[in-house]
């Protein structure tokens, strides 16, 4: 029996492995079918997105068959082994009854005995799957215990005063490995300067701000925000005065206000509105029904445009002293860009700003303009600096603009 519940202990918690697998594939499958229905309506995927679910799920299906196999046999298998306990009693218990070694009544309580012994085990046995189902639960809780937390400095240094500025001191990068992301960036932000970042995709754009608001640590070097490491800032203090605004704005279900403040009880109510006018976007929460209006999923019911100036609204009212826009005026139809610009403008007044674009034009008035290759820092210099220079920024600028002539190269053609 205890060889059996060993051998059925790890083919179940294997079978559960599985299961539990199985299940998270099929969630994970049905969130994205629910959240791309209408590419999948559109690409007229619909019965080949039904084929694969049906397929995923009789993988769970069968996985979970197996595991009531595997209990079906461990109860029949002790069941098993009581009848023939019992049998085996019987055999040798008549033949010493018969000749007169042991009494009627002494074989009686051994059949008794031997039924209460298997009474626990068959109980055991009928639960023990219910218990493998509870370890394989269990293992994923403890693994997600035994991540590390996000790590915090024993004295985090919280400034009373935050300027603005930033350096990137030799930093290098790699979210796997050494597969370098990042290859010895350094360069400086001073406090109200607006400095846009361009580069291809992939070139560590996006990046360099994850590691500034410290979602990752830098593998080598530092980064310093008014001098002090990130490392040795509080977490929460340092992403209060940092604000990011993404080219896919995340929005949640529910009151527009609630977006805006994303909880905080200290922005209060007009503060809420009066960043949203100053940032124009105002008038649309109105026409939808005013700051109590409920958002679908995701802010489905919104523009593009009118997501974008809900973005700045929120990132307004924080009030933060840096200001991040990673590509947050690439995706906005022109009937709102004028709003959007008007909006931005408003924004970045006297804030640190880091701007990442694809659209040059977007950032030729920055201070300064950052150039990433392959993870480094290429090329610095304002718009028209980098342009005279002609080298990576100049190419991007002519691949943007179909191969037209430089404003330098068109100045000097001139008679």
């Amino acid at each position: 029996i205890v060889l059996a519940v060993d051998f059925f202990r790890r083919q179940a918690r294997r079978t559960y492995r599985m299961i539990r697998e199985r299940i998270a594939r099929i969630n994970g499958y049905l969130q994205e079918a629910i959240s791309g229905m209408a590419a999948i309506a559109l690409a007229n995927r619909e019965v080949r997105a039904f084929a694969e679910f049906e397929r995923l799920n009789a993988d769970h299906r069968d996985a979970y068959h197996l595991s009531n196999k595997l209990e079906a046999a461990l109860f029949s298998f002790v069941e098993a082994m009581s009848t023939l306990s019992i049998a085996m009693l019987l055999w040798e218990g008549g033949r010493l009854t018969r000749v007169g070694l042991m009494e009627i009544g002494t074989l009686v309580a051994f059949i008794q005995y031997i039924q209460q012994f298997f009474v626990p085990i068959r109980d055991f046995s009928a639960k023990y799957a219910v218990m493998q189902s509870s370890m394989t639960a269990a293992e994923r809780i403890f693994s997600l215990f035994d991540l590390e937390v996000e790590p915090v400095p024993e004295q985090p240094r919280v400034p009373a005063r935050v300027r603005g500025a930033i350096e990137f001191d030799h930093v290098w990068f790699a979210y796997r490995d050494e597969d370098w992301v990042l290859r010895d960036v350094s360069f400086r932000v001073e406090a109200g300067d607006h400095v846009a970042i361009v580069g291809a995709t992939g070139s560590g754009k996006t990046t360099l701000i994850k590691l500034l608001d410290r979602l990752y640590d830098v593998a080598r070097g530092r980064i310093l925000v008014d001098g002090i490491d990130v490392r040795d800032w509080d977490p929460r203090a340092l992403r209060r005065r940092i604000a990011v605004v993404l080219q896919d704005v995340f929005l949640f279900s529910g009151p527009v206000v609630t977006n805006i403040t994303l909880g905080r009880p200290d922005i209060s109510r007009p503060a809420v509105e009066a960043a949203a006018a100053h940032v124009n976007a105002d008038g649309f929460i109105r026409r939808l029904g005013g700051y109590e209006a409920l958002l679908r999923e995701r802010g489905s019911n919104l523009s593009g445009g009118q997501r974008q100036l809900l973005a700045f609204a929120r990132a307004l009212a924080h009030d933060p002293t840096v200001l991040v826009l990673d590509e947050a005026t690439s995706s906005v139809d022109p009937a709102t860009e004028w709003l959007v610009q008007d909006a931005l403008a408003k924004l970045l007044a006297g804030r640190t700003a880091l701007v990442i674009a694809h659209r040059l034009s977007t950032i030729e008035t920055a201070d300064r303009i950052l150039v990433m290759h392959k993870g480094e820092l290429r090329e610095e210099g304002t718009h028209a600096a980098l342009l005279a220079r002609g080298g990576i920024y100049a190419r991007l600028y002519r691949v943007q603009y179909g191969g037209q002539a430089l404003p330098a190269e068109r100045a000097a053609a001139r008679p």
